[in-house]
């Protein structure tokens, strides 16, 4: 094993326990939710917990947006340091990915909890509170439509196959952008759309939850 994509130790093992069949179908040979990569990918969890447990703790509010800050920083320069050995990467997600996203998410956190618990700034925070009231659903919507997306489809008259997210970047983005542009754009236009739903939701006080 070394770190090439099909044999890292982590696509080893997956190709070694679960084999082929049951591994990622656009590779084959390696997986990004494999048995190693799922170890490192709970830490990233347990991270926003402990985050949460700090915020839940009896310290001054400037004391926790200092915490969060100085963690950050630390946990972001150590994934950086740490990947010139093991390489930033999130297909598998590696430790040193671990350690530098966790730090950037808990740079982020102690900012915005600068601005809205301290500096007492809310406004701008609204559509966050909007999709946060109805996160798992629209998740789970958003995934659902994208499926829906990528398989409808009819055949061309040239005989190829074209869906419907085809037919809409093709139709709607790609005359308007440049091709890095487009898919920004697109990306952009689904994030509001659901917001628009989330935001509906909000409004009639509707919340899904499990």
């Amino acid at each position: 094993p070394n770190l090439e994509a099909e044999t890292n130790l982590g696509a080893w093992l997956d190709r070694l326990l679960l084999t082929s069949n049951h591994l990622w179908s656009q590779s084959k040979t390696w997986d990004p939710e494999g048995l190693l990569s799922t170890l490192p990918a709970i830490v990233t969890g347990i991270s926003g917990m402990l985050a949460g447990q700090w915020l839940r703790t009896a310290r001054s509010p400037y004391h926790k947006a200092a915490g969060l800050l100085a963690a950050g920083a630390i946990l972001a320069a150590l994934g950086l340091v740490w990947g010139l050995a093991f390489p930033i990467n999130k297909q598998i997600w590696t430790s040193s990915y671990v350690a530098y996203t966790s730090g950037l998410a808990l740079l982020f956190l102690g900012v915005v909890y600068w601005l809205i618990d301290i500096l007492n700034y809310q406004r701008w925070a609204k559509p966050f509170v909007v999709y946060g009231t109805n996160a798992l659903f629209v998740f789970i919507l958003s995934g659902f439509v994208a499926k829906l997306m990528y398989t409808i489809g009819w055949t061309t008259a040239e005989g190829g196959r074209q869906t419907v997210k085809g037919w809409v970047y093709d139709t709607i983005f790609t005359p308007l952008f440049s091709p890095m542009n487009a898919s920004l754009a697109f990306a952009i236009t689904n994030v509001l759309v659901f917001l628009a739903l989330a935001w509906v939701l909000y409004r009639r006080r509707v919340f899904i939850k499990v």
